[in-house]
Parts: C-alpha cells; sequence; structure tokens
C-alpha cells in the first residue's frame, strides 16, 4: 500500500535523524526513497520545491513536513490520517522549523508570507492530502495574521539556535572540538547584532534569489535589528550551545549505527 513514496532527509538535521531512526524497519518494509538534500540539484530539492526537511512524499503527492515524527510518519505510510489540530498552528509550526523559512519571513515580513511558501509546502504543512485542512485556508487575512504572529514570536530563538548551530559546523570544519563550553565561548566573543543580520540576510536567500529588490527600507531595517538583539540574547544563555554541541551534533555524529544506515539507505534508493 501506498508505493511511490519519497523521503527527503539531511543527516545533520536532528528531525531527520529521529526520523530515521524511528521508522527505519517500516522505511525499508514500504520501499521508501530517502533522498539525502546535501546535493539539491542531484536530490531533485529544488526542482520539487523541497525547503524545509525532512519532508515526504506519498503516491507523488505532498504528504507532510518538519515536524514529523516516527509516529505520525508510520501513520501517514500505513494509509493512516495525519495529526491535525489548528490549520494556522500548523503553518507557524512547519515555518519555524525551518531556518530558511524563517528567515525569509524576517526579510519580508507579514505581507508577504503568502507569496514566500511553495503550494506542495503549504499542502505538506496543513497535511492536506491525509486528513488535514484544504489548502484554500490560506486566502484568509486572518489566518496569515495568526501565523505571523506566532512566526515573530519565536523567530528570535529559530535564528539563535541555527546560528549557533552553523558557528559548531564552522568550527568542526575548521577541525576543532567542539563541546559546550568552547561554543559558548566562541558564541560570545564573535556573536554580534552586525553578524547575526548578516547571517539572517545570507540564511533567507539562494544567491540573489530571495533578497528583496532594496535593503534601504525602514520596516526591514526595525525587523532585523529587533530580531536579531532578541536572538543575541538568547545565544548568551547556557541552553543554545549546550543542546547544539552537548546534545544534538554529537549525538548525531557519534551514532555509528545510523551512519551506517544512511549509506544502506542511501544504496537502495539510488
Amino acid at each position: 500500500m501506498m508505493g511511490n513514496s519519497v523521503l527527503y532527509v539531511h543527516p545533520l538535521c536532528y528531525s531527520s535523524y529521529k526520523l530515521i531512526k524511528g521508522t527505519l524497519g517500516l522505511l525499508e518494509e514500504r520501499r521508501v526513497r530517502v533522498v539525502m538534500v546535501d546535493n539539491p540539484v542531484a536530490s531533485s530539492a529544488l526542482e520539487r520545491s523541497v525547503v524545509s526537511v525532512p519532508y515526504l512524499e506519498i503516491g507523488g503527492r505532498p504528504s507532510a513536513v518538519d515536524p514529523l515524527d516516527a509516529g505520525e510518519a508510520q501513520r501517514l505510510l500505513e494509509g493512516g490520517d495525519a495529526i491535525v489540530y489548528e490549520a494556522w498552528k500548523m503553518m507557524a509550526r512547519s515555518i519555524l522549523a525551518s531556518g530558511y523559512l524563517t528567515t525569509l519571513a524576517i526579510i519580508h515580513g507579514p505581507g508577504a508570507l503568502p507569496r514566500l511558501l511553495p503550494r506542495v509546502f503549504i499542502e505538506a504543512a496543513l497535511r492536506s492530502n491525509h486528513g488535514g485542512h484544504s489548502p484554500e485556508v490560506v486566502h484568509a487575512r486572518e489566518f496569515w495574521e495568526r501565523v505571523w504572529e506566532r512566526v515573530w514570536e519565536k523567530a528570535p530563538t529559530v535564528v539563535a539556535y541555527n546560528y549557533a548551530r552553523h558557528a559548531y559546523w564552522s568550527l568542526r570544519a575548521l577541525g576543532k572540538k567542539v563541546d559546550p563550553d568552547s561554543l559558548r565561548e566562541h558564541l560570545e566573543r564573535m556573536a554580534s547584532t552586525e553578524l547575526l543580520v548578516q547571517w539572517i540576510i545570507s540564511m533567507s536567500s539562494l544567491g540573489r534569489a530571495g533578497n528583496p529588490l532594496s535593503f534601504a527600507d525602514k520596516e526591514l531595517s526595525t525587523r532585523l535589528r529587533e530580531a536579531a538583539g532578541r536572538a543575541l540574547e538568547e545565544l548568551r544563555s547556557e541552553a543554545v550551545a549546550g543542546w547544539i554541541a552537548g546534545e544534538e551534533q554529537p549525538t548525531i555524529e557519534g551514532d555509528a549505527s545510523f551512519w551506517g544506515v544512511l549509506e544502506r539507505l542511501s544504496m537502495q534508493s539510488s
């Protein structure tokens, strides 16, 4: 049942990691094609507008996007309905689960949200093809007002954790060992409002795609300053570095069985 299923993931994404670990037997039993998005062209991620992972297609239709846990994925792959609640909350949580979409929202502001999101993302976020909400709900102005309110409230936290994750990766790329204390010291020494603004701008674009037509805009400046300032406060807490360098990334990097599973799944899907 439910053939032609594709799961897009990235191994350094903790949601992807947990999903694969929790559904390994099912993925193999259902012959789900697992696609790594490290190469966005070869994986067809760009072509299919996969802007966040994990992202699940079943029967060629968008089924679900992050947040997506093993329990819900199993229900969908076995033909069941998705876990559904208020549509605006489902949309906001999926935007906030993506550092890319969150920064894109900060750059372009509340009025642009309906134009920023691919149709397949909207359907996946709303679980439209599995007992969820119709994509038509996004035509209501109140819907986007509530989505924006939640996104703007939580966006600085998303910025803080994603910025810290990139700092962790950059230190690892330079051959350094990173623990919570060293990452926290690095963030305290290097992070600033200006650097966070630069990061938000770069994170929100693919080349020039995604950049606003002008950065000389007072409302954009206000949003960037506020989002970066609030994110900087969070970066100075022990929680961010503790999670990224003490739990999330070391868990993924040190799980030899997981990397073995990925290699096997990749070979089966090629």
